[in-house]
């Protein structure tokens, strides 16, 4: 009984570690997108935080380029979606 009570705390773990960094991805491409946003409104250049995150480092072309981007999202009312 004690193998699964551990294996389920190192789970536990692993899941957490996992969720925190990708929350920390999406919170650094939002201050990627938001420091885009003020460099495109102002006259001087900005820094922009692509190296904050590897999520941001491998879509900086794509955000900060010439390129056209589109985002496709399935959203659903139905109760099994939750």
């Amino acid at each position: 009984m004690l193998f699964p009570l551990c294996m389920k705390q190192i789970l536990l773990k692993l899941y957490t570690d996992v969720c925190l960094i990708c929350l920390q991805s999406l919170t650094v491409l939002g201050c990627v997108i938001n420091a885009l946003v003020e460099a495109s409104t102002s006259s001087k250049g900005r820094h922009i935080p692509y190296r904050d995150s590897k999520l941001t480092f491998i879509l900086k072309d794509s955000l900060g380029g010439n390129s056209k981007t589109c985002i496709i999202s399935a959203v659903s009312d139905a109760s099994i979606s939750f």
